[in-house]
């Protein structure tokens, strides 16, 4: 976190936060002359330093509210940071990393997370610093009424400080699994959402209120644990801190009545004492949250070396040239066996059809193949490489993954076929359009709703195979991909996938078009391998 507050704003925020502190002090001073104005019944200089308290108040007040402002913009564009960071650290994560949370976890990570970081880190990180600016302006000011107020605080402060430490473990536990708790609940939570269809299909919608209270009960649980602890924690610091400003009074007033100091210091010296007592007990407070979101920002890993990324020192594959070689491949999930020393040899400009019933291994095929499950015995070599050991990027410039339920963005068409790339040109996107047979839309504008809720699954699949032919990959994946479609749409999507002789097509189907059968140069049933 250091390099995000190590900038010009943050210490030109700091600046202002003294001068705040400061002019609090002197308004505190003033009350000793217009208190001597009172005892000395002159009035004309009880209205002279009244006036001029006033118009330092006012001046404070301005002060405080620009740099109130000041503060939360810097603020906000910390937070703003640390989510491009994490999606930063996202985009260069590893596959089978990245899906060991769920959509849910990772949302509550850039809003909940986020937002614990900003409110209890960065926020009381300023609130301390505003609060030792105030200790310090105010113990300065004790010190010209009398020494013996300065030493009595730095005793008290002391036994104030203590504190902080001792709670800080406590605090700090509870902290952190109220994150984890917030995390779950976001996940049980979209997971019940996103089933809304088929609750509302099977008319069990009514299954949800008793759903969501499960669900909410560990987090209400949590949230009441760390309001507990909290609590206590204040209260425990503000305690001390009232003996503190008791003591700090009593001894004003024996120094008072000994003529050590004017009367009219004990209002400014009880001014003085609440804010500087007052401040030492938040400071407390702030510093044990600052320490207790420590594990969150360790969690997040961010400016940590320890993320999950994919190396660097991966081997390349410029471009597929040869085969795909499937030698004595194994996998099983579960103890149930999917596969069992697997041999197939996949030449480039194939065409591979794969069939079976369910539960053979069709769609595992592939991703083992795409590289997106790795936990298999055996080998897969393109072009005598393993997949293992080929960085990921290079993979993807050889490879596309077709699924039969592609993920739309709530995004324009040209957006979801494109993926943000602005440099593709106006005819290459038109023409992956003409051969996907995209050829439904009013405009390439068109913005696809939630999930993709405005079109049918066929429309998604033909957009999907737009996306393809934009990247148009020397392997495809083909996953059911054409599974939607009518019987004539399908089959001019296919021929057009297949009449690419450099083209290598691995095509996993339930059914197929008998016309295009004659394209493949080997149709493969996994259940008699």
């Amino acid at each position: 976190m250091k390099r995000y507050l190590n900038k010009k704003y943050h210490w030109l925020n700091i600046v202002w936060i003294i001068i705040n502190a400061v002019l609090s002090s002197i308004t505190a001073i003033l009350l000793t002359y217009s208190t001597n104005a009172i005892f000395d019944r002159n009035i004309r200089n009880l209205f002279f330093w009244c006036s001029i308290n006033l118009a330092v108040w006012i001046l404070l007040l301005l002060s405080d509210y620009y740099q109130a402002f000041f503060q939360e913009k810097f603020v906000q564009k910390i937070c703003s940071e640390l989510r491009v960071e994490l999606a930063t650290n996202m985009s260069k994560d590893s596959y089978s990393h990245f899906h060991k949370l769920n959509t849910g976890q990772y949302i509550s990570q850039y809003t909940n997370d986020i937002g614990m970081i900003e409110k209890n880190y960065l926020n009381n990180i300023y609130l301390v610093l505003s609060n030792i600016f105030a200790v310090i302006s105010s113990a300065i000011a004790l010190s010209l009424y009398s020494y013996y107020l300065l030493a009595a605080t730095v005793v008290f402060a002391g036994i104030l400080m203590t504190l902080p430490n001792i709670l800080s473990k406590s605090m700090g536990k509870v902290t952190q699994t109220l994150s984890k708790s917030n995390e779950n609940l976001n996940s049980k939570i979209s997971n019940i959402l996103n089933g809304f269809d088929v609750l509302y299909s099977y008319n069990r919608l009514s299954v949800l209120p008793r759903l969501v209270n499960k669900y909410s009960k560990k987090y209400s649980k949590d949230k009441v644990e760390y309001t507990k602890v909290s609590k206590r924690v204040e209260n425990s610091i503000g305690s001390i801190s009232i003996f503190c400003q008791v003591g700090i009074d009593l001894l004003t007033g024996v120094l008072a009545i000994g003529k050590v100091i004017p009367f009219g210091a004990i209002s400014s010296t009880g001014n003085l004492a609440a804010t500087l007592f007052n401040s030492l007990s938040q400071i407390g407070s702030q510093y044990t949250q600052i320490k207790a979101t420590n594990p969150i920002i360790e969690k997040l890993k961010i400016n940590s070396d320890e993320k999950n990324f994919v190396t660097a020192s991966k081997a390349e594959l410029p471009n597929f040239k040869n085969s795909i070689q499937i030698e004595d491949l194994s996998y099983s999930v579960d103890n149930k066996e999917i596969f069992k020393n697997l041999n197939l040899k996949i030449s480039k400009g194939e065409k591979i059809l794969i069939t079976g019933n369910s539960g053979v291994g069709k769609s595992t095929l592939l991703k083992i193949i795409s590289g997106q499950i790795s936990n298999y015995t055996g080998k897969v070599l393109i072009d005598g490489l393993d997949v293992k050991d080929i960085d990921y990027k290079c993979l993807n410039q050889n490879i596309t993954y077709i699924d039969q339920k592609p993920y739309l963005f709530a995004e324009s068409i040209k957006n979801n076929v494109t993926l943000w790339e602005n440099s593709i040109k106006n005819q290459l996107f038109k023409k992956s359009l003409k051969l996907s047979s995209v050829d439904f839309l009013d405009s390439d504008d068109t913005v696809v709703e939630s999930d993709g809720s405005n079109l049918s699954v066929g429309q998604q699949q033909r957009i999907a195979l737009a996306r393809y032919y934009i990247k148009s990959t020397p392997i495809a994946l083909l996953d059911e991909g054409t599974s939607a479609l009518d019987y004539n749409t399908s089959s001019i999507v296919e021929r057009n996938l297949l009449d690419d002789k450099k083209r290598t097509v691995i095509e996993v189907a339930h059914k197929f078009n008998d016309e295009n059968k004659k394209y493949f140069t080997q149709i493969i049933n996994l259940e008699s391998i």
